[in-house]
C-alpha cells in the first residue's frame, strides 16, 4: 500500500501508477513466488511479469460514478490450501479491496485535476481571446490581472505592461470611481455601469463596466462603448437640429399665416364690408320688389362671404394672441370651435403670466394645444375638456385632459 500511494504521488500518469500496482501486489501475498498481479482498466491490461492465466485469482472491481471502469486482480500460478476464500487469506481480501479503493481515489483526483486543467485552458482562452476587458483589482485599483483586450482598451503594448504601471486611477470623473465603489459595498455588484476614462495615451475611452466584489477583489469587464457614444452624440445633436428646423419651419408657416390674414383682413375683409354697406344703400333706392328682393340676397351673401373671411382669417393667425398673448387666444378659439360649434363643456385655466412667453414659443403652443383639442373632436367622443396652462421653474406646462374613451398604450 505504501508502494502505491507513493507511486500515486510521483508518476505523471496512470499507467504507470497500475504498473507499479501489479508489481507491488506479489509482495503483499503470503505466497510471493508464485503470486501475480493483474488490472484492466478502459480495455488496457497491466500484468505483473512472467504472467499466466489461472484459475486461482482474487479480484475488486473499481467504480467510478457507480461504472465499473476496471478490475485489480491478485492470482496464484500454482493451487494452494483452501483457506478464507479459497486459497486467500481474509486479510488479503481487505488488501485487494484497500487497493481497488486507492486506485478508484486516484483516479479521480487525476480526472478532477484534467478536466480543472482543461477548464481553465479554455478559461484563459475565453479569456485572453475575448473582446471586451476583462479584469482583477484591489479595492485600491491596482490591477492583479488584465487580459489582452484590457490592455488595448488602454493603449497598453501587453497585459504585463498594464499591470507594472501598478495602481491605476483611469477615471476622468473622481465621483464615477466613488459611485462605483459605493455601489459595489451596497450590493456586491454593478452591472452596466457607464463611465468615460482617459486610455495610457491620455485617450478618452468612453466604458460600460460590470464587475462583482470577491472578499478582497474586484472582478469585471470593462466594454468599449467610445464609438456608441460618439453616435449617440451625433444623434442627439441631429435631432436637436431637426427640433429646431421644424420649430423654424413652424414659425415661418406662422409668419406667412399672419402676412396672409393680415391682407385677407386689409383688403379682402375691409372691401367686402364696403360693399356690403354700398349694396345697403343701393337697395334703399330701388322700387322694384323683385329687383329689390334679388339685391338683398345678394347682400346676405356678402354678408356670409365677409364671416367666411373672418373666420379664415382667424383660422389662418389668431389677431387676440398678437395683442393679448397666448391664454386668450385659446380661450376664444375653445369658444367659437368647442364650445359654439360642437356644444363641448371646456373649462380653461390660464396661469401664465402676461409677458411669460415671446411670440415665437406662443405661436408654437398655440398650434400645439389647438391640434390636441382637434384631436378631441375627432376621436375621444368626449363632453368633458379641462386645459390648464401653467408656470413651471423656467418652463410652460400645459395639460389638456378629457374625459372621453381614451385607448390602451400596450396596444
Amino acid at each position: 500500500m505504501y508502494t502505491i500511494s507513493n507511486s500515486i504521488k510521483t508518476r505523471e500518469t496512470l499507467g504507470e501508477i497500475f504498473q507499479d500496482t501489479v508489481d507491488a501486489i506479489p509482495p503483499g501475498w503470503q505466497y510471493p513466488d508464485i503470486t501475480r498481479g493483474k488490472l484492466h482498466f478502459n480495455k488496457k491490461v497491466w500484468v505483473s511479469e512472467p504472467f499466466e492465466e489461472t484459475a486461482w485469482k482474487q479480484s475488486s472491481d473499481i467504480i467510478i460514478n457507480g461504472q465499473k471502469v476496471g478490475t485489480v486482480e491478485a492470482c496464484y500460478l500454482k493451487e494452494r490450501p483452501t483457506l478464507d476464500e479459497g486459497p486467500f487469506m481474509k486479510e488479503e481480501r481487505d488488501l485487494i479491496n484497500g487497493i481497488a479503493q486507492t486506485l478508484t481515489e486516484a483516479i479521480e483526483r487525476r480526472a478532477s485535476a484534467e478536466n480543472l486543467a482543461k477548464s481553465e485552458v479554455k478559461y484563459r482562452s475565453l479569456v485572453d481571446n475575448a473582446y471586451v476587458g476583462v479584469f482583477t483589482t484591489s479595492l485600491d485599483g491596482k490591477f492583479l490581472f488584465v487580459n489582452d483586450a484590457a490592455a488595448r482598451l488602454y493603449d497598453f503594448d501587453s497585459p504585463e505592461d498594464m499591470i507594472a504601471e501598478g495602481s491605476l486611477d483611469r477615471w476622468k470623473n473622481p465621483k464615477d470611481r466613488e459611485r462605483f465603489i459605493a455601489e459595489l459595498n451596497t450590493r456586491g455588484s454593478v452591472i452596466n455601469f457607464e463611465a468615460e476614462t482617459i486610455s495610457h495615451t491620455g485617450r478618452h475611452v468612453h466604458v460600460l463596466f460590470s464587475a462583482k466584489l470577491n472578499d478582497d477583489v474586484i472582478e469585471g469587464m470593462a466594454m468599449d462603448i467610445t464609438e456608441r457614444k460618439q453616435a449617440e452624440h451625433k444623434l442627439l445633436d441631429y435631432q436637436s437640429r431637426l427640433k429646431s428646423l421644424a420649430s423654424q419651419l413652424t414659425l415661418a408657416e406662422e409668419q406667412e399665416r399672419r402676412r396672409i390674414a393680415t391682407d385677407l383682413h386689409d383688403q379682402v375683409s375691409q372691401n367686402l364690408a364696403l360693399s356690403c354697406l354700398q349694396l345697403s344703400a343701393a337697395i334703399k333706392s330701388i322700387d322694384d320688389v323683385v329687383l329689390k328682393k334679388q339685391f338683398d340676397e345678394l347682400n346676405q351673401t356678402l354678408i356670409c362671404v365677409s364671416k367666411d373671411t373672418r373666420n379664415l382669417i382667424f383660422d389662418l393667425s389668431s389677431p387676440t394672441m398678437h395683442e393679448l398673448g397666448l391664454g386668450p387666444a385659446i380661450s376664444e378659439w375653445i369658444d367659437d370651435k368647442l364650445i359654439q360649434r360642437h356644444g363641448l363643456d371646456v373649462q380653461l385655466v390660464d396661469k401664465l403670466k402676461r409677458d411669460s412667453l415671446d411670440f415665437n414659443r406662443s405661436a408654437i403652443l398655440y398650434r400645439s394645444v389647438r391640434e390636441l383639442l382637434t384631436n378631441i373632436v375627432k376621436y375621444a367622443r368626449a363632453d368633458k375638456v379641462n386645459v390648464l396652462l401653467e408656470q413651471e421653474g423656467n418652463g410652460i406646462r400645459i395639460t389638456v385632459k378629457d374625459n372621453g374613451i381614451g385607448f390602451n398604450p400596450e396596444q
